[in-house]
């Protein structure tokens, strides 16, 4: 159970059988006690024991009715611990212990067709190409706009074709960008189908959001831009990534991103 559509990036063989929006109405109990939980009472019965990482106010008071165990653990990480770890405690009375495997997402066939039929339309199907994801839902934890241009014309220098990824915060972001750099632009992808994109890219440099870290999960060599947030709790974990400061020029960010992106 999550907040919806990011919650569907689970569904999969690896994964989750079945996912749900906590959002929902029948989930309405969970957070007012005016509300009728006769819905969530009969959800919950299908379950063996309940782990919880975020508040939800009557959560253990429903379990409690229908004496089934919950796990409770905390959302926000210790100092220098990553939070996949720190997340991964919380199953220790299962017997499961950390620290945690990097994640990965199962794409399906749909995302990728989908994917595909976006990189035929600007002649990239089956062409190497970086993505680029300039924004993040906090201004302070983006590089430099002027930055992530010249890195752009770097690309646009040396031939790499590449790609604008936008979503609903990027906006201003990437048109002012497009404006110097034009490029083809990923808008409002659902997150499965961005998913089959990034994982088709040579790769993707961004900043510390969550667009990042699909990337990485997706398997995409990632340059992940940081700062100030600690890459030590936040940072995205991968079979290919690497961490550059925002302290970094444009040389410097393609520079290492040369080294990650070249074929093992």
């Amino acid at each position: 159970m999550g907040t919806g559509p990011a919650v569907h990036l689970v569904r999969g063989p690896r994964h989750a059988t079945r996912v749900h929006s906590i959002d929902r109405a029948p989930f309405r109990a969970l957070f007012h006690d005016s509300a009728d939980d006769g819905a969530v009472l009969s959800f919950l019965r299908g379950f063996d024991v309940v782990i919880a990482w975020s508040s939800i106010p009557f959560l253990e008071a429903k379990t409690l009715k229908l004496g089934i165990p919950l796990l409770q653990g905390s959302p926000h990480p210790e100092p220098g611990v990553h939070a996949s770890d720190h997340l991964y405690r919380a199953l220790a009375p299962l017997g499961v212990l950390g620290p945690a495997p990097p994640p990965a997402i199962d794409l399906d066939e749909e995302s990728g067709l989908a994917a595909h039929r976006f990189l035929g339309q600007y002649g990239l199907a089956g062409r190497d190409f970086i993505a680029l994801h300039p924004s993040s839902g906090s201004p302070r934890k983006n590089w430099p706009l002027s930055r992530f241009r010249e890195l752009a014309l770097l690309l646009g220098g040396e031939n790499w074709p590449f790609v604008w990824i936008e979503g609903e915060a990027d906006k201003d972001a990437v048109a002012s960008l497009g404006r110097i750099a034009e490029a083809p632009v990923a808008r409002d992808l659902p997150l499965k189908t961005l998913g089959a994109l990034l994982s088709l890219a040579r790769g993707f440099v961004g900043n510390d959001s969550g667009v990042t870290h699909l990337a990485a999960a997706a398997g995409t060599p990632t340059i992940a831009l940081f700062g100030p947030t600690d890459p030590a709790v936040w940072g995205p974990r991968g079979p290919r990534v690497a961490v550059v400061s925002h302290g970094a020029t444009a040389e410097e960010a393609w520079e290492k991103a040369r080294s990650l992106f070249d074929p093992p």
